[in-house]
């Protein structure tokens, strides 16, 4: 979930895509998709001081900051 914007979520796929569905624009298919890794996601979690910071851990063990 968005921590700025109410009805945002992002998904992270076994596939190593993360899935952003913006609810308030749409609701039958995600905004954007994103490829963060080339296996799946295993984590996520935005920066408590600064909400536009992702981080992203794979399975692999790999850390991806977007």
């Amino acid at each position: 979930r968005s921590p700025t914007r109410a009805g945002v979520l992002f998904i992270g796929k076994s596939n190593g895509v993360i899935d952003i569905w913006d609810f308030m624009d749409q609701s039958h298919k995600w905004t954007m998709q994103y490829l963060v890794a080339s296996n799946g996601i295993s984590s996520m979690k935005f920066h408590e001081s600064n909400s536009s910071i992702l981080a992203v851990g794979s399975q692999e063990g790999s850390l991806h900051i977007l």
